[in-house]
């Protein structure tokens, strides 16, 4: 795009002084080039078209020259121009300084403004100041203030159109923003009357789909988070009495009349809020989350509704409900599928725009997305369907899908190559075990290829790594448990204190016992572990092996290995209390607690390792496969 030709001034006495006063913050300057130039204050002073307002702004730190210079404009009448004034993407100064996330300086930019909807103002991409702000982050305070400058808490001093209001002006950053209080309101109570576009919504949905943290689904909560999670309130008791008290808005004057939603809470949410706050934090965090969770699923549900409700065009609904559906199933988020079937099933039998179209159960299987794929499982009748469905290009059917490779994003949220392959033995086992019909497990694609030689062919570079993890593992734990061998079966005839006629002198002590039986579970424990890693080394690593097999020894190697461990330090220990207690006779205690560090260590070290190979290959099975809500 080529400049608009301005008028200029010698380059180097007035255009760089002035860039110089701005990022050095220093008003005083510039004045009086000010003073003999007044248009200079208006004026673009680069090849973009940039005025001294808009890069004082998005500096983030001239806050000074900001402040002295609204005020020189606003004494001569110039803050309109100022303030309107574009640079070559139709960017204004709020533009600047929401992007970089000014709040003191947009805040007095607005001060001197009675306009509100320059707000909304969008520039040649199509992004307001509002939208600038609700990418900054969760819940940001720039974001907040525009909110209510703009007059949705609070009614305008100047009209702005209503239809805005969910044409993605403010829909889209609220939920961008996270104020999915705010985006429930403008669903609920003013999509019949500013619904004006068929895809305002889709924009809206689509992003709902692409933010797992607003869901349990994408929430990463351990056992203890999870507990607390199932037994707090959700703060649907806010939602009901705002039910009571506020019925659907019918007209555009209403609009402006909406409870305040960042102070509408039932007596009961706050309190209970403040009980939390004196409590602990981390409870108050899954609280305030599980919050968020529901208010995602109830902003999905009503736009969902509110696209069904809003036209009677089939299209419609099929092109904002389907990108949706397959997104989610792309970042994992159950809740959005399950509400978007729930309200439209036929949804359901939709496949993936583009070149290489598949259904919703194909691309959950492709994506390693076993919520999703519990969710589909269950309906009878689409399963059925899609257990003989054969892809028409590729002549594949589910099992060639499963059999190749998963997304990256996906394995690396698993620990370890050999934990990985096996994850991915567990898909494919549950495909062709649970879903496709016998003649179909040994079929051939149009490559002539089955879908046992597809899996291998695919995982191969992932069967060679964990190989080489497994073995690397096994070999540096070997060593370990060798020389626990060694010292137990060593110190088992050279007992603390000598013998007297072959006797043991310390037989009658009760730390020789403990000795005693501390050293043989060592020596056995050391023992087993030397088998079990050793079965690991000889093993012929076929891709079978890693479901149970290697996953099994792996784990029994790891346990009896912290076992001898432990037995060694607690032999080692009742020697030394043996030896020195006729002379140390309170060292028993910091022996005691000496000893627990190393055990601690390696628990520390190597636990999250065991816990992972148990829960993966002893726990419950990933594809559950039951939903209540959903129908057959």
């Amino acid at each position: 795009m080529t400049p608009t030709k301005i008028t200029t001034y010698e380059y180097q006495h007035t255009d760089l002084k002035v860039y110089k006063a701005v990022f050095d913050d220093n008003w005083n300057s510039v004045r009086k080039i000010f003073d003999e130039h007044p248009e200079l204050r208006i004026k673009p002073i680069n090849k973009w078209l940039e005025t001294p307002l808009m890069i004082a702004m998005g500096t983030d730190r001239s806050h000074d020259f900001v402040k002295n210079l609204l005020a020189s404009l606003s004494s001569d009448n110039l803050i309109s121009d100022a303030l309107d004034a574009e640079n070559m993407v139709k960017n204004t100064a709020l533009h600047f300084a929401t992007h970089v996330g000014n709040t003191i300086d947009a805040t007095l930019v607005l001060s001197y403004s009675s306009k509100p909807e320059m707000i909304l103002h969008k520039n040649e991409d199509k992004i307001s100041p509002l939208l600038y702000a609700s990418r900054l982050g969760k819940k940001n305070k720039l974001l907040e203030f525009l909110l209510l400058k703009i007059g949705v808490l609070n009614p305008p001093t100047s009209g702005i159109p209503a239809r805005s209001l969910l044409s993605g002006d403010l829909l889209g950053p609220a939920i961008e923003g996270e104020f999915l209080e705010l985006a429930l309101e403008l669903t609920k109570n003013y999509s019949r009357t500013t619904f004006t576009q068929k895809r305002d919504l889709q924009r809206s949905l689509v992003m709902l789909a692409k933010k797992p943290e607003l869901f349990l689904s994408g929430s990463k909560l351990g056992f203890w988070g999870r507990l607390i999670y199932s037994v707090l309130p959700d703060g649907s008791e806010t939602m009901h009495d705002e039910k009571r008290s506020q019925r659907h808005v019918q007209d555009e004057e209403s609009i402006y009349k909406a409870k305040n939603f960042f102070c509408c809470k039932s007596t009961s949410a706050v309190l209970f809020k403040r009980i939390l706050q004196y409590l602990a934090s981390p409870i108050m965090n899954i609280y305030d989350m599980k919050i968020t969770h529901r208010q995602a699923k109830e902003l999905v549900k009503q736009m969902c509704k509110s696209i069904i409700e809003e036209t009677n065009d089939k299209e419609v609904i099929w092109l904002n409900l389907v990108p949706t559906i397959f997104i989610a199933v792309e970042y994992g988020i159950y809740e959005v599928i399950e509400e978007c079937i729930l309200a439209y099933p036929r949804v359901t039998w939709a496949t993936s725009l583009g070149d290489d179209a598949v259904f919703l159960f194909h691309s959950a299987i492709s994506n390693r997305q076993e919520q999703v794929y519990n969710l589909v499982y269950q309906m009878s009748s689409h399963k059925t369907f899609l257990a003989s469905h054969l892809h028409e290009e590729t002549g594949e059917n589910a099992l060639h899908i499963v059999a190749k490779m998963a997304p990256a994003q996906r394995l690396m949220n698993i620990n370890g190559a050999a934990l990985r392959m096996q994850r991915e033995l567990q898909w494919f086992k549950e495909i062709e075990t649970n879903f496709v019909k016998p003649k179909f497990k040994h079929a051939y694609n149009k490559k002539n290829e089955t879908p046992k030689m597809v899996f291998l062919d695919q995982h191969k570079e992932l069967l060679k790594e964990g190989q080489e993890w497994m073995k690397d593992t096994a070999s540096s734990s070997t060593v370990v448990a060798t020389l626990i061998v060694t010292m137990a079966f060593a110190v088992a005839f050279a007992v603390p204190g000598g013998t007297n006629d072959g006797r043991p002198v310390y037989l009658d002590k009760g730390a020789f016992m403990l000795f005693i039986i501390s050293d043989a579970i060592a020596l056995f424990s050391s023992a087993t572990s030397v088998l079990m890693f050793l079965g690991i080394l000889t093993s012929r690593y076929s891709a079978d092996d890693f479901l149970y097999t290697l996953p099994q020894r792996m784990t029994i190697g790891l346990v009896f290995l912290f076992l001898s461990l432990a037995a060694t330090l607690v032999a080692f220990s009742a020697t030394l209390s043996l030896v020195l207690q006729d002379k140390v006779t309170w060292i028993a205690a910091p022996l005691l607690a000496v000893t627990s560090i190393p055990v601690g260590l390696f628990a520390v070290l190597q636990f999250p390792l065991l816990v992972n190979l148990v829960y993966s290959t002893y726990g419950p099975s990933i594809f559950g496969k039951q939903n209540k809500r959903m129908l057959h």
